[in-house]
């Protein structure tokens, strides 16, 4: 019903020939970003580009993810031409419940995400299904691309700019928390840097698509370097499910990435290395011979974001009054 509904309304909009995204029903906020929904349930307004209104700037993918393709694209509005992003998920089947059910997710993300607003969240302007039977997310373009990629250009900034991006993501992290709302799959690639060196998370939530499947967590992961132990438990056990506690351990390895200049273990170079580290509790730090470069209480702040113990685990708030002590120490 969601999908002909849908596909209806871009009819509608083909024949009027309008160039402006047009609004359709999609969820209200959820509380457990896995939990399933009926979005014929839903109020909140959620734009659906008419078919032709973004034009590729490539003919080829501008980034390639565990998820699918993100291509740069132009929106003409009568404002002028704005940059956007267009997130494509990859699509492994073509039969009709599965990208009906995939649909399902992806819209319910999206009116997720369309609700938020925050300085540290990449702004969704909707959805287009130009580039795939499921509808694709359109975003704000990012010129200055993720953080991995930022910190690749500019590696030899200065600590009290590292302290602050490190403080905005904190903040961003925190806004979804608060709204109930867990990421799920939080890296360096899926945090990006506007103009004015802020960055901003994207993707929250969007790994509850493959929780739907029956496939092992460890798969589902874009990069299990970043990912909590606890996520790679047993699936039958309630821990398997992503929390706000297992996005702090993965804010621990975004705070390593930024201050070092290494990534989550680094000194292993198979994902099956990684994988068996995560299955034994162990302090990962103290193989790392980077970390002992550290000040101390910055070292112990990650050591504890990292911990295989979520209790242990500090806060975010606790994580920016830790952060900004370094710039006084």
């Amino acid at each position: 019903m969601a999908n002909h509904v849908t596909r209806q309304l871009l009819k509608l909009v083909q024949r009027l020939k309008l160039r402006s995204p047009v609004e359709i029903p999609a969820k209200p906020l959820l509380r457990d970003p896995s939990s399933p929904t009926n979005i014929e349930e839903s109020s909140f307004p959620l734009n659906v580009f008419p078919p032709g209104s973004l034009e590729r700037c490539e003919d080829y993918p501008s980034n390639y993810g565990g998820l699918g393709d993100v291509w740069r694209c132009r929106w003409s509005k009568e404002s002028g031409v704005l940059m956007v992003a267009v997130k494509v998920v990859r699509l492994h089947s073509v039969r009709e419940e599965v990208t009906h059910e995939k649909s399902k997710i992806l819209l319910r993300e999206a009116s997720i995400w369309a609700q938020l607003s925050h300085k540290n969240i990449l702004p969704l302007y909707g959805v287009t299904y130009d580039f795939s039977l499921l509808p694709s997310l359109v975003s704000s373009w990012m010129s200055n691309g993720s953080l991995e990629q930022f910190l690749g250009v500019n590696d030899h900034l200065p600590m009290p700019q590292k302290v602050n991006m490190l403080t905005q993501i904190a903040d961003g992290l925190e806004y979804l928390h608060s709204r109930d709302i867990v990421h799920g799959d939080l890296t360096n690639t899926n945090v990006f840097i506007n103009d004015n060196g802020d960055p901003c998370i994207a993707d929250f939530g969007l790994s509850s698509m493959l929780l739907e499947e029956e496939v092992p967590y460890s798969s589902m992961i874009g990069n299990i370097r970043w990912a909590a132990p606890e996520l790679f438990e047993d699936r039958s056990a309630d821990s398997v499910k992503p929390t706000a506690t297992s996005d702090l351990y993965s804010y621990g390895w975004i705070m390593f990435r930024v201050l070092t200049g290494r990534p989550p273990y680094h000194w292993l170079t198979s994902a099956a290395a990684v994988l068996a580290a995560k299955v034994r509790p162990q302090d990962p730090l103290q193989w790392d011979p980077d970390a002992t470069q550290l000040p101390e209480i910055c070292m112990k702040l990650i050591e504890n974001l990292c911990s295989f113990d979520p209790a242990v685990r500090p806060s975010l708030a606790t994580s920016r009054d830790t952060l900004q002590d370094l710039l006084v120490a």
